[in-house]
């Protein structure tokens, strides 16, 4: 490397003193286009596109949470029955709905026996998120081959329900 650089500055020597800044104009003409190219030129147009764009985007978004709010067939709207919808919840999720019984007005117990370690953790992921509610308790005991025994506690989300959530 440096013997290209030395023989270029041997040759940049060379060179009179017009022919200097000559060159030296060319590449600060090169070196202000590429600065435009690659950093400026984007930046400016690039807050003019996403302007143009940014009503589209909303748009789409609204519609998506209009399809994912249409799409979640147990989200509570206002003071459901928790006990009917943790019990579709769960056959949907294919255990038996006969698992869950009403604690008092708030809370749902739910007893699955020898069922499969993850399906319950991913049903439990799931009825949390579609059904606001919280799991106030959990007892889980291994039955080995990845099989365990599952007594939960869910209690109804102290939220307001009727609103989206975002």
């Amino acid at each position: 490397m440096k013997a290209w650089w030395l023989a270029g500055l041997e040759r940049f020597s060379a060179l009179n003193s017009r022919e200097r800044q000559l060159v030296l104009a060319a590449g600060l003409v090169v070196f202000l286009a590429l600065l435009w190219w690659v950093a400026l030129e984007p930046a400016l147009n690039g807050r003019a596109r996403l302007a143009q764009q940014l009503p589209a985007l909303r748009l789409q978004a609204s519609e998506l949470a209009g399809l994912a709010a249409q799409g979640n067939p147990y989200r509570r709207v206002g003071k459901s029955d928790g006990l009917d919808s943790l019990s579709a919840s769960l056959t949907t999720a294919g255990f038996d709905a006969k698992s869950a019984e009403r604690i008092d007005e708030e809370r749902v117990r739910v007893k699955l026996s020898q069922v499969d370690y993850g399906r319950v953790l991913a049903w439990i992921v799931e009825s949390r998120s579609s059904l606001e509610t919280r799991l106030e308790s959990a007892s889980i005991s291994w039955q080995g081959s990845g099989r365990v025994n599952v007594e939960l506690v869910f209690q109804r989300s102290n939220q307001d329900t009727t609103k989206d959530r975002r």
